[in-house]
């Protein structure tokens, strides 16, 4: 199988060099005008992922309840409390920007393409993973801003108007969504023959928004006050994350009993988190109180998940194999 953590990998790299080459670019107020390329940007993203979510599908594979309680409760409920318990042990060693950064991306939804191809290749139960994917995605779209919005509000002190970021989030996120699910119908099958096309696109603007966001850091000087520490800080802790949400995965799949099939989904859907939807998400939420907050640095925000990314896809790619041979969550 071939991981697309390499070009995953040279694309971060050559956004964050291009931001420490060029940082005035891409800064708000630059000639890429930023502030308004990211927006439509984040427009096209989801525009793409409402006409490619398959929620015809849903009605099918609602019945496997007890999958979809465990992967919705372990992605919004459990890895939450785990990445809260972390930051806390580890709060001395951490900044505070990379503390809101791991709470950030641990309410995120899970991937997915990544859960459903890993699924598949693992002998999953691959309308489970489909199912489960598109529903954390579309709760994602209320729980990330509304959980983010406290967030804000308990570590900045002030009080942060909810109504805002829904109303933007609407405008930016869910609306593309529903706009895309309308003309579903009418361009799935185009959509389908371009899906490769379509997501070289948006991971395009990912890199973009990264390379964005980066800007405005080494413009204000961040990287200088906070060195290599941070980002190995990041690293570690990401790495510690994902190994005890996989193995507390991997126990409650064996608790609950899942058939094979059942438990790779389970597996896979339920430790994953998105950053295909992360970075347009914080893009939209960290940026709307920049002017009436003192807001933490984007880039330090987006960090954990840049780490975590990476991460999941080298573990769950070696994992296939094994999970597919050993027949280990029966």
């Amino acid at each position: 199988m071939k991981l697309p953590i390499n070009g995953f990998l040279l694309g971060l790299i050559v956004s964050i060099g291009a931001a420490w080459i060029f940082p005035d670019i891409g800064a708000r107020g630059g000639i890429l005008k930023s502030e308004i390329t990211t927006k439509l940007g984040v427009l096209a993203i989801f525009f793409f992922q409402g006409v490619l979510l398959p929620t015809e599908k849903l009605k099918k594979d609602i019945l496997e309840w007890k999958l979809h309680l465990f992967v919705q409760i372990f992605n919004f409920i459990v890895i939450p409390l785990l990445a809260f318990s972390l930051v806390n042990l580890f709060a001395e060693y951490i900044e505070p920007e990379l503390r809101i950064g791991f709470l950030f991306l641990s309410i995120l939804p899970t991937t997915i393409s990544t859960a459903v191809l890993f699924s598949s290749l693992a002998g999953g139960n691959v309308g489970g993973a489909i199912f489960n994917t598109s529903l954390s995605n579309i709760l994602g779209v209320f729980i990330v801003p509304t959980c983010s919005a406290w967030l804000l509000s308990s570590t900045t002190g002030q009080s942060i108007p909810l109504g805002p970021l829904l109303a933007k989030i609407v405008v930016l996120i869910l609306l593309p969504m529903i706009v895309g699910q309308a003309f579903r119908p009418f361009l799935k099958d185009l959509a389908q023959s371009y899906k490769k096309g379509i997501g070289r696109f948006n991971m395009g603007m990912i890199f973009y928004m990264l390379y964005v966001a980066f800007c405005g850091s080494v413009k204000s000087g961040v990287w200088k006050e906070q060195g290599l520490s941070i980002v190995m800080s990041s690293l570690i802790i990401s790495v510690i994350l994902l190994m005890i949400a996989k193995g507390l995965a991997f126990g409650g799949i064996k608790l609950l009993k899942f058939n094979h099939p059942v438990g790779i989904t389970a597996f896979f859907c339920a430790s994953q988190k998105t950053l295909a939807a992360g970075v347009p998400m914080a893009t939209s939420i960290f940026t709307t109180f920049n002017n009436s907050i003192n807001a933490p640095e984007l880039s330090l925000v987006l960090l954990p998940l840049m780490c975590y990314h990476p991460l999941q896809i080298l573990i769950g790619g070696f994992l296939i194999s094994f999970l597919k041979k050993a027949n280990p969550l029966s």
